[in-house]
């Protein structure tokens, strides 16, 4: 009897035959992995907030020495600037050491 043969009695059936079920082990492990993930969001956005506010509170302009000159700049856009360096250095950090140290195929 080919598969095309088989009908279920209701869609509902084949659905329920397709469904694998979830121990409570690996519910219990998805629901934490769903915890983590959310405590990662907030505490970012709480970070991006802190950072937002601290540009705002530093509208001034400041003197930036540089190794061949000086410039003026708003003091929110030097933060900005160094968050988002900070970031992208992260970010190619993260990605190095995963490379380097993930198993070989």
């Amino acid at each position: 009897m080919s598969s095309a043969d088989r009908t279920p009695a209701s869609a509902d059936d084949d659905v329920v035959r397709d469904v694998r079920t979830e121990s409570r082990r690996e519910h219990a492990a998805r629901m934490g992995h769903r915890v983590r993930l959310y405590v990662s969001l907030v505490i970012l956005a709480l970070l991006v907030l802190a950072i937002v506010l601290l540009a705002l509170d530093n509208r001034q302009d400041a003197r930036i020495g540089w190794v061949v000159g000086d410039a003026d700049a708003p003091v929110v856009w030097i933060i900005l600037a160094a968050a988002g360096v900070g970031w992208l250095a992260g970010i190619v950090t993260s990605t190095l050491v995963r490379r380097r140290t993930r198993a070989p195929h």
